[in-house]
C-alpha cells in the first residue's frame, strides 16, 4: 500500500470514528455488556393495561424513565409497589435530587432505610447515581433530573449490576424522543383521577397508549 492510500485509509476511519462519536454523543449507539433482562423479575405497577403492555411490569436491574409534566405529579404510581417491596423485604431506598422531602409515614414506609440526597448539581447527580446504581444489589432507587443527559443514562444503565434486583426509576419532564438506554420510557398523564400512560420504549414491543384507569389509593 502506497503512502498516500495509507493517510486515505486513516483519514477514512478518523472520519468514521468522529461519526460514531457524534452517534453516541447523541445517544443513539448504546455501548453496554449484554443483558438477559427478558426473564427478569417484574414488579407490577397494579395498572392493568400498563402491566399488560410491560408483560407484566417495570423489571428489576434495568433503568425506566417516567415523564412527567412537573415533578411529584403522578410518579409515585410507578414507585408505590416498590416502595411497599422494598418495606416488607427491608431494603434500602434510595432518593436522589427530590423536588421536596418525602414524607415517609404517608407513603408508609418509613420501616426502610432511607437514604435522601438533594441539592445535588448535575455532574454530582450522574456520579452519585452511577455510584448506588454500582454497589447495591436489591432496593430502590429514585432519581429526579428534569433533562437528563444520554451520557449519564448510559452511565447509569451500565452501573446497574448483572445480578441486580434493584428498582431504578428516572423522573423527567417530556423529553424529545430520541434514542436513550431505557428498558422502558413512559409518559405519564393524569387527569381528574384518572392515569394513563404513552409507553415510548418497552422492552420486545412497539410503543403503544393505554386507556385512562382510576388512580388507585396509595394503602
Amino acid at each position: 500500500m502506497s503512502q498516500p492510500e495509507t493517510l486515505a485509509g486513516k483519514a477514512k476511519h478518523q472520519v468514521a470514528d468522529d461519526r460514531l462519536a457524534k452517534l453516541i454523543q447523541r445517544g443513539y449507539v448504546f455501548n453496554a455488556r449484554q443483558r438477559n433482562v427478558m426473564h427478569s423479575e417484574r414488579l407490577p405497577t397494579g395498572y392493568r393495561q400498563l402491566d399488560k403492555v410491560l408483560g407484566g411490569g417495570l423489571m428489576l436491574g434495568a433503568l425506566h424513565e417516567v415523564q412527567t409534566p412537573q415533578p411529584f405529579s403522578g410518579e409515585s404510581v410507578l414507585f408505590k409497589a416498590a416502595l411497599q417491596r422494598a418495606q416488607a423485604k427491608q431494603q434500602p431506598v434510595f432518593w436522589l435530587n427530590p423536588p421536596a422531602l418525602p414524607f415517609l409515614p404517608g407513603l408508609q414506609a418509613s420501616e426502610s432505610p432511607h437514604t435522601i440526597v438533594n441539592h445535588l448539581q448535575e455532574n454530582e447527580l450522574q456520579w452519585a447515581a452511577a455510584q448506588v446504581l454500582q454497589e447495591l444489589h436489591e432496593g430502590v432507587v429514585l432519581i429526579w433530573q428534569p433533562t437528563p443527559s444520554a451520557e449519564a443514562i448510559r452511565q447509569w444503565q451500565r452501573a446497574i449490576r448483572s445480578d441486580s434486583q434493584v428498582y431504578a426509576l428516572v423522573i423527567c419532564q417530556p423529553m424529545a424522543q430520541e434514542a436513550r438506554a431505557y428498558c422502558n420510557r413512559l409518559r405519564l398523564n393524569l387527569v381528574d383521577g384518572s392515569v394513563s400512560f404513552e409507553v415510548l420504549k418497552r422492552q420486545g414491543g412497539w410503543p403503544a397508549q393505554t386507556l385512562a384507569e382510576p388512580l388507585r389509593p396509595w394503602s
